[in-house]
């Protein structure tokens, strides 16, 4: 029976599967369906520790997946072991999946060495989800031709502040990023393309930080800061300023934002079409005003 279909007619039989259920059940039929049902998998999510899996096993794992574009993986357990465990994985991954589209891997940091041979080894990636370690650079980002979205998140050292590596001022290569999602970051560089920034709940974040941030952005047509508690209206401000092609803003939870800033905001950010925030700092000039302009205002 194993032998009546071809490969390529079991291989479309198995992509048919659910999801949830289809590697478990497969995996029991025979080695040929399991086979084909890996060659066939683009998506796929792992849990991996240095007790459970060693490299170079989860290189000839990941080899089993050749159509693989989707790596979710989280990392845990292994005690001190760990540290460079999320290096060790992410060389493995680079190694193994030249197709790869996406990859998110958490919560360990890693290292510059790896994010170059990623940059080198999977040139279709187009997000990027990580953790970085100190000291940290983005000079790895001009290889990733490809790379749309990316999202950072630097693990703080208590009574130390992050700072990207100086030399990165004069880097001034041309980048695809259209979306970048920071969280921790309080230094960045310019990024020339980019469209979207999400900076929220970035609650040590401050307007001279941040108003010196949006200098290197004046590019983007939506701008996130939900939560960031440091913000005045002095960054409100600076926002129209220096991004004048803004069209989506979101500065609910911004405790330090009052209703005269954000009056004064929807009145000169000419491409405002959309704006979140408390119903309590919308005044009845900005509420005309929007009215008139056709800016969606979600107040709660």
């Amino acid at each position: 029976m194993d032998g009546i279909l071809c490969d390529e007619l079991l291989e479309e039989v198995l992509r048919r599967l659910p999801f949830c259920s289809s590697s478990a059940a497969v995996s029991l039929v025979s080695k040929r369906w399991l086979r084909l049902h890996r060659s066939s998998e683009i998506c796929i999510f792992l849990r991996l520790s240095p007790d459970n899996c060693k490299p170079p096993s989860l290189s000839s794992f990941l080899s089993d997946f050749p159509r693989l574009s989707l790596l979710f993986i989280t990392v845990g357990g292994g005690g001190g072991a760990v540290s460079s465990f999320p290096d060790q994985i992410l060389l493995s991954v680079a190694s193994s999946c030249p197709k790869l589209r996406a990859l998110t891997l958490k919560p360990g940091p890693v290292s510059f060495f790896p994010l170059l041979s990623l940059s080198t080894l999977c040139p279709h990636l187009t997000s990027l989800n990580i953790v970085l370690c100190r000291p940290f650079s983005f000079r790895w980002l001009v290889f990733l031709h490809s790379l749309k979205k990316l999202t950072v998140v630097l693990n703080p050292v208590p009574g130390e502040f992050e700072q990207v590596d100086a030399s990165i001022r004069n880097f001034n290569v041309e980048l695809k990023l259209e979306t970048l999602v920071l969280d921790g970051i309080r230094r960045g560089q310019s990024f020339r393309n980019l469209r979207k920034l999400d900076l929220s709940s970035n609650d040590k974040l401050v307007d001279e930080e941040f108003i010196s941030m949006l200098a290197s952005f004046n590019c983007l047509t939506e701008l996130i800061v939900r939560g960031c508690e440091g913000l005045t209206n002095a960054s409100l401000v600076s926002m129209f300023k220096s991004c004048e092609q803004l069209e989506i803003v979101d500065i609910m939870n911004c405790p330090g934002i009052g209703v005269e800033a954000v009056e004064l905001f929807v009145l000169n950010c000419l491409q405002l079409r959309m704006l979140f925030v408390e119903e309590s700092k919308i005044s009845d000039v900005s509420r005309s005003w929007s009215s008139k302009k056709f800016i969606g205002v979600l107040a709660v």
